[in-house]
């Protein structure tokens, strides 16, 4: 931290990039992405201190991947530079190897300028999620800030920016090279590249040539929603098979409203498979709903219809190693009489959505998951995720109109891989079986009590959240979030990290954030700290 400039170095990249306590950049980061788009681990190691005048250094490595990574950050009056060089030790091939900057909508609202080769253009923020790049062929941004103007400088390549919440982060994301740039970028042994971002500032406004306070979690206060919303009705994921009588024994003190489970009609053994699951949720005494993985063969989905007539309620349907739901498929009458709604959508992600502009008319029910940890797993950005729920709710909305919506699975790992090529063999069990490294742990079931509380407030209908598989792990949260089901209820804050629901009689919170932070509840105050899940009542407190 210098007298201008301060920021956290992580083990993801540089966050909290601020200057003279205004927030110019959410992270600063090195991004590397595989021939199909997955995004292996760089690990930074640092050294020295943004105050000492050679700065701060850091080094790199990419798990799986022959590449080194140096750099460095230093600050100087108005000046912050970050300089990247990445050097291939072997052959290697990747998609992207840059540096990247996460903003959030609030450092760029509500426009801002890029400028690059090709002229000058003024960005303006769309209310919806856009589908395409928001600027492209940039080598400096100009934003306007509340209390400064900033520009970034970018060299060593050109940049262009996305909107993330496509695929439920909260940001948006400048990285090199363009997508229309060739692929797959190809390093020799030696080779290497060297990028720098360099960000500028210019005070505008009276005060800010004094620091000005950055605000605490200490400081939070409980805020409360305006409206009330009925809770939304919780499912689980099965990921297949029989349950034992332990996890059946937790199931039933869960009691989730309905059982998500998957039937691929390409698999010869679908029907057996999708007996033993559609009995667990009979033992349950629960519903199914079905993601259905098929073609538009009337003769299999009449087959499939009288497999689950009498036990599920509700058939998402999407074409054979697609994302989507074709109108061909929507139009099946395999379920007509059957009591079976036929719904769809996208299994992957809304970005899938977004692009495809429309549902099939004939869809009664319009499903959309949303998997958080597409680009980034650190708990700041998941914690943050959930501040893109509401804009993805409000736009499928646009899409589908006024049929009902089924958000989920919603979770850290997609259940569906949407980022090979077309022609690439997907294995959609195995993709609906994926876990993450984050579940079971305390912070996600905290994430999941925020989950729901942003979805709550969006009056989404229906939920798919968590795991049978995990159903130990998430027993704590379904146990205080149980006491709101079928209440009225408001969604509350504390700023950042801290997420919840209340009634008129009780309070449920997601403490995401390991900063401590009081807050008045009832005339009393509350000490939140560490992930855990906080559940309050007129008998008291209890800690999950």
């Amino acid at each position: 931290m210098t007298e201008d400039w301060s920021l956290e170095a992580t083990g993801h990249g540089i966050d909290a990039v601020s200057f003279r306590g205004e927030r110019v950049a959410t992270r600063v980061f090195f991004s590397v992405r595989d021939l199909i788009w997955g995004s292996p681990r760089v690990h930074l190691r640092y050294r020295g201190d943004l105050a000492d005048p050679r700065g701060l250094s850091f080094e790199g490595s990419v798990d799986d991947y022959p590449l080194e990574l140096r750099g460095s950050v230093r600050a100087e009056g108005d000046e912050l530079r970050f300089a990247f060089t990445v050097r291939a030790l072997s052959d290697v091939q990747v998609t992207r190897a840059g540096p990247c900057i996460l903003s959030d909508r609030s450092q760029l609202a509500p426009g801002f300028l890029a400028a690059g080769p090709d002229g000058a253009h003024e960005v303006m923020l769309a209310d919806r999620i856009v589908i395409d790049r928001i600027a492209t062929g940039f080598d400096r941004l100009e934003l306007a800030l509340s209390g400064c103007r900033v520009r970034v400088a970018f060299s060593g390549d050109l940049f262009e920016m996305e909107d993330q919440r496509n695929w439920g982060d909260a940001t948006f994301k400048s990285y090199c090279p363009p997508l229309a740039e060739p692929q797959p970028i190809a390093l020799r042994p030696g080779d290497s590249r060297e990028y720098a971002i360099t960000f500028t500032a210019f005070p505008t406004a009276e005060g800010m040539n004094e620091m000005r306070p950055v605000a605490t979690s200490a400081a939070r206060e409980l805020a409360f929603g305006q409206e009330h919303h009925e809770m939304p009705r919780l499912g689980l994921l099965h990921p297949g098979g029989e349950l034992g009588a332990e996890t059946l024994g937790v199931l039933r003190q869960i009691q989730p409203d309905y059982l998500h489970l998957l039937a691929d009609l390409g698999s010869p053994t679908w029907r057996e498979e999708l007996e033993i699951d559609l009995a667990a949720a009979g033992e349950l005494g629960t519903d199914a709903v079905i993601t259905v993985d098929t073609i538009a063969d009337e003769d299999a989905l009449g087959l499939l219809a009288k497999v689950v007539a009498g036990h599920a309620s509700t058939v998402l349907l999407f074409d054979r190693g697609g994302s989507t739901t074709s109108d061909e498929l929507a139009s099946t009458a395999a379920f007509a009489g059957t009591g079976i709604r036929v719904g769809g959508g996208t299994r992957s992600n809304f970005a899938s959505l977004n692009a495809a502009g429309h549902v099939p008319s004939e869809l009664e029910v319009v499903a959309v998951p949303i998997a958080v940890a597409s680009h980034n797993d650190d708990r700041r950005a998941l914690a943050s995720s959930i501040n893109s729920f509401a804009t993805i709710v409000h736009d499928t909305r646009i899409i589908s109109g006024d049929r009902e919506l089924l958000l989920g699975p919603v979770g850290f790992r997609p259940t569906f891989d949407s980022w090979g090529p077309p022609d690439r063999v997907r294995n959609s069990r195995g993709d609906w079986m994926s876990m993450s490294r984050r579940d079971g742990t305390p912070f996600a079931k905290a994430w999941m009590v925020a989950a729901v509380a942003a979805l709550a407030g969006c009056d989404a209908p229906r939920v798919t959240i968590g795991s049978t598989a995990s159903a130990h792990d998430l027993l704590d949260a379904f146990r205080a979030l149980a006491v709101l089901r079928g209440r009225l209820v408001q969604r509350v804050d504390a700023g950042e990290g801290i997420v919840g629901l209340r009634s008129d009689d009780e309070l449920v919170l997601g403490v995401m954030t390991d900063d401590s932070a009081r807050v008045t509840y009832r005339g009393r105050v509350l000490s939140l700290a560490s992930p855990r899940v906080y559940s309050d009542s007129l008998d008291g407190p209890s800690i999950a």
